[in-house]
């Protein structure tokens, strides 16, 4: 049996980065918007206890800066060579819209669906709610005895 060569090696190491790479942007879409509809629709049935979950907002400006090095991954592994130029230039502009999607989308994003569930009569349920760094997750209830953990 032989012994693969390193840069058949290197070959395969980035074939597996980019299928792995691939099926964890894919996930996380899926999640993402799972998690997006099951607020829509909480919020069009008047469910109620609604759980507004900011993470996932986060995510989407993740999700962009992913592609976007997804996209230099497969370039270098195709053309075995690195990025020209003008590649590079044209993905600095979908790498700052991530940036500020990261930052900025979760806080309006969030502002607006509180302010929509306050129209409603929504109470903001503390004791249910949940935050860790970053990640947060506010939860609202239609009455303030629904209240609970």
């Amino acid at each position: 049996m032989e012994s693969l060569s390193n840069s058949r090696k290197f070959l395969l190491a980035k074939i597996c980065a980019i299928l792995i790479f691939s099926a964890t942007l894919i996930y996380t879409t899926a999640w993402i918007s799972s998690r997006w509809y099951e607020l829509l629709v909480n919020i069009e049935n008047e469910a109620p206890q609604i759980v507004i979950n900011l993470g996932a907002f986060y995510l989407i400006g993740i999700i962009v800066l992913a592609t976007c090095l997804l996209y230099m991954l497969i370039y270098l592994t195709l053309k075995n060579r690195s990025l020209p130029e003008k590649h590079t230039k044209a993905i600095i502009y979908p790498l700052m819209v991530g940036i500020a999607l990261m930052i900025f989308l979760p806080k309006h994003v969030g502002k607006h669906y509180v302010k929509q569930l306050e129209l409603k009569q929504y109470h903001y349920c503390e004791k249910a709610s949940y935050q860790w760094l970053f990640y947060k997750e506010l939860a609202f209830t239609s009455s303030k005895d629904e209240c609970i953990k």
